[in-house]
């Protein structure tokens, strides 16, 4: 993965498109995904996590990685969810 600067411009529309997809329910868990989420034992179900996607903020962001296979943007962000910085 090619590690790319702090958060810029880009960073509020893509909250803006996590939090519409988060509120319409349009998330799809990878398999690796769900089983993170599973591995966090806060008892977090598919509402739950949507719930934390709508509340993101920009100071939950921690980094933008391109990977290496793919050439896909990945947007990491690390919120508090249960008194747990998780994600």
């Amino acid at each position: 993965m090619v590690k790319q600067p702090k958060a810029g411009k880009w960073l509020s529309e893509i909250l803006e498109k996590i939090n519409r997809f988060a509120r319409d329910r349009r998330i799809i868990f990878t398999h690796k995904a769900a089983l993170e989420v599973g591995s966090l034992e806060l008892g977090l179900d598919f509402d739950d996590v949507c719930d934390v996607l709508m509340r993101l903020k920009k100071n939950d962001f921690h980094e933008h990685l391109i990977s290496h296979v793919t050439r896909e943007r990945l947007y990491v962000f690390k919120p508090e969810v249960g008194g747990t910085v998780s994600m």
